[in-house]
């Protein structure tokens, strides 16, 4: 039990006897309970939308072709070939992914690219195929919007190791960049399957490359800041584990 004090007690009494102070204690009321259910809706939205102890594998594939013709314009002058450029690209990789707690997940991925092209002008020809791999260890945080919509921002670490062959000249690449995906969403599809697709990053990337020949070796390093809103990558994801949605 408690006792209200003779004071307060007045208090009270005055505001009841003046109905204008009695409708600014109504509108007061009013605002803390709008405020309250706004909290209330927010710590909602964003409860847990992934569950401590689940797992994941995730399987990529990509495959790109591109073909692109530069014309000339000739004359009596300048008599100049048309120049074809040809690419092709094909990447594959996987992903597993432990949330140690509600929310929180962490994972490493390794993927693989093989890329070539081909230029071909009046009288040269230009060759360039590459080969690279990657490991990609990484956390995210995963923010639930809907029971199945979850905005996911990542961050993670890539080791890379390549091999450039350039008309026979061979050159060994070695980078790493560290990134943040800032546009990021996963949706739970079932209860075993789910869709993530991001299409925004920002990273810091170091690259060093070496070329040998019979005579010399030629190496090169470069360092660079990239903000990327362009491109995007879609993942399917399957939980070994997956907890019902509720």
């Amino acid at each position: 039990m408690f006792a209200i004090s003779i004071d307060y007690k007045k208090n009270i009494l005055k505001i009841l006897k003046y109905p204008q102070r009695r409708l600014i204690l109504q509108k007061k009321i009013k605002i803390m309970r709008k405020k309250l259910s706004i909290l209330f809706l927010s710590l909602s939205l964003f409860s847990a939308s992934a569950e401590k102890g689940e797992k994941y594998i995730s399987a990529d594939f990509g495959i790109n072709f591109d073909k692109k013709t530069r014309e000339y314009s000739k004359s009596i002058f300048f008599d100049l070939a048309d120049e074809t450029q040809q690419t092709f690209a094909l990447s594959a990789g996987s992903e597993f992914g432990y949330f140690v707690s509600n929310n929180f997940k962490v994972g490493c991925a390794i993927s693989g690219t093989y890329n070539t092209s081909l230029s071909e002008g009046q009288n040269s020809a230009t060759e360039i195929k590459t080969l690279i791999g990657v490991l990609n260890p990484n956390i995210a945080y995963y923010f639930r919007i809907t029971d199945k919509f979850s905005y996911s921002p990542e961050v993670g670490v890539h080791f890379g190791l390549g091999k450039v062959d350039s008309n026979g000249n061979d050159a060994n690449s070695k980078f790493w960049d560290i990134y943040l995906k800032f546009i990021s969403f996963e949706f739970r599809i079932t209860e075993k399957f789910a869709l993530g697709v991001d299409f925004g990053n920002i990273n810091f990337c170091a690259m060093k490359l070496e070329t040998e020949t019979p005579l010399v070796t030629i190496s090169g390093e470069s360092k660079q800041f990239q903000l990327n809103a362009q491109g995007g990558a879609i993942h399917a994801r399957f939980y070994l584990n997956g907890k019902k949605q509720k």
